[in-house]
């Protein structure tokens, strides 16, 4: 499962660019350490062979669930069979950039965030589908199985992309149901930080401190 990100980079914008990435919308950037479902946050999505950024709600609200609820993830295994997901799994792929992800454990009744980052926390993506609801668009998280690496942490963990195949799911060219995600150990590393990350209310860079 994913609950919450991070995106910190202060060069995102530019690395937008060296993607030729058109931003829509807002074209300033804001760090966050702390974001959770129901925020505004940034995806990329493809449309006629060009590949846009724009910011988006994570989390959507079929009519199905009680007020103030949100659905902000997707199982990988059945949105092709869920009415929710299947026409945004079909044709409105996008992609999340974070620096990081967090999961948590209880340890003596404590739930205990543990923060997931590539290689000198630079920008990685996230598999995701968007839904357009006129001109506002939400999105939701894949997840899939968790590796026996992620299996500590939880049963369910986000599908992770690389700058070098994250336009494979944007194209529905591969991961139509499920990768070998193993090799995630060599690709992430974790950390202890502080259960500060577990009130919405504090994004700072704190909460990716190492304690």
């Amino acid at each position: 499962m994913c609950g919450r990100f991070t995106l910190f980079s202060a060069d995102f914008l530019a690395l937008l660019q060296t993607m030729n990435v058109k931003v829509i919308g807002k074209d300033t950037f804001t760090p966050h350490f702390n974001i959770a479902p129901g925020q505004q946050h940034w995806m990329l999505f493809k449309q006629q062979n060009a590949l846009y950024a724009t910011q988006a709600q994570w989390g959507i609200s079929p009519d199905w669930m009680k007020p103030g609820q949100l659905l902000f993830n997707a199982k990988i295994e059945t949105a092709m069979e869920k009415p929710t997901f299947k026409k945004a799994y079909s044709l409105h792929r996008c992609v999340i950039p974070i620096n990081g992800f967090y999961e948590w454990t209880k340890d003596e009744e404590i739930k205990q965030p543990y923060f997931f980052y590539r290689m000198n926390e630079e920008v990685f993506f996230l598999a995701g589908i968007y839904f357009v609801y006129g001109e506002v668009k939400k999105f939701v998280l894949m997840t899939t199985r968790a590796n026996t690496w992620m299996q500590s942490y939880h049963h369910r963990m986000p599908i992770l992309l690389t700058k070098k195949n994250y336009m494979d799911w944007l194209s529905t060219k591969a991961i139509m149901e499920r990768e070998d995600f193993e090799h995630v150990s060599t690709l992430l590393e974790q950390r202890k930080v502080s259960t500060k990350v577990n009130t919405g209310r504090i994004d700072d860079a704190s909460c990716i401190d190492p304690i």
